[in-house]
């Protein structure tokens, strides 16, 4: 998801989606907002990934994938 800076604004508006569809979202993460980023998809059960894979703990990259903890795609 890359919306020019406005990637907060519409996660905050994706709630349902981010809630009950759970989809995989890949975000480019603003370094004002990551914080608020990464809570919004914790507060989901998401985890957040680099684009190696690697398991992100308490911070975002530039670019981050955020995929729900119950997801085949964590379990390799």
């Amino acid at each position: 998801m890359d919306v020019e800076g406005a990637e907060l604004l519409a996660l905050q508006g994706a709630t349902k989606l981010v809630r009950d569809i759970r989809p995989i979202f890949y975000v480019e993460v603003g370094s004002d907002v990551a914080d608020e980023i990464l809570k919004l998809f914790s507060s989901h059960a998401y985890v957040a990934l680099d684009e190696q894979g690697q398991v992100l703990q308490d911070k975002c990259t530039n670019n981050t994938f955020f995929i729900p903890k119950e997801s085949d795609k964590l379990r390799g």
